[in-house]
């Protein structure tokens, strides 16, 4: 098996699981009809981050965990946020806004469920509960030059009536930066507390959260 065949299969098989999310966009009088009055969010903790580099993608199952055990070091020693955070916060602003729904908080509650029956229990106190989970996230090599990495992000969105359990919308977001002429190296993407790291998983944040607004949620045209 090829390093990049090799690569491709961790990603669907160790962290993304090769789920398939359905693609349902929120029907236009949904929220209306189901009467929701209250809106909250999930919050996960963030996910194993895959390093991805030449020379650890030769040594196959250990170079995964190689792989997985330096991405984790490198998000908790220079803090970066999970995007899924971001997002979610700002399409519940917007889906409270648009449907005047009441916000609940739950920043202290911390998810590791991917059971919708479950999800909509453990949130029960709002009817709505919007579920965004960062199923990928990590960097790539080009193998033109492996001494320059891309960025990789995959999130799904579920927005769920709690009292209902049911799914009301859902899809899949993936962001991939891939642009030789930017390209920067491992040491230029951890400089200055991984300033550059941190703004490439901003942008994938913004891409995703747009898309969601857009094509998921349908909260702009």
């Amino acid at each position: 098996m090829s390093s990049n065949t090799f690569l491709l299969t961790l990603l669907c098989v160790v962290m993304v699981g090769c789920t398939t999310v359905k693609h349902q966009p929120l029907p236009t009088h949904t929220l209306s009809t189901i009467k929701a009055s209250s809106i909250t969010h999930t919050l996960r903790e963030k996910p194993d981050f895959l390093a991805a580099s030449a020379g650890k993608a030769i040594l196959g199952f250990v170079g995964a965990v190689a792989m997985i055990s330096a991405g984790n070091t490198i998000i908790r020693e220079n803090n970066v946020p999970d995007p899924a955070n971001y997002i979610s916060e700002n399409l519940v602003s917007q889906l409270a806004k648009k449907y005047q729904l009441t916000l609940t908080d739950n920043r202290h509650k911390i998810t590791t469920e991917e059971d919708v029956a479950k999800l909509a229990e453990q949130y029960s106190e709002a009817d709505l509960v919007l579920d965004i989970d960062s199923i990928l996230w990590g960097y790539q090599y080009y193998k033109r030059n492996p001494s320059y990495y891309y960025m990789l992000y995959n999130a799904k969105i579920q927005l769920i009536n709690t009292p209902s359990k049911q799914v009301l919308a859902e899809g899949l977001c993936s962001y991939k930066q891939d642009d030789f002429s930017t390209a920067l190296t491992l040491d230029q993407l951890l400089a200055n507390d991984a300033e550059q790291f941190k703004l490439e998983f901003q942008k994938a944040a913004e891409y995703c959260l747009d898309y969601f607004s857009k094509k998921v949620l349908r909260l702009q045209p």
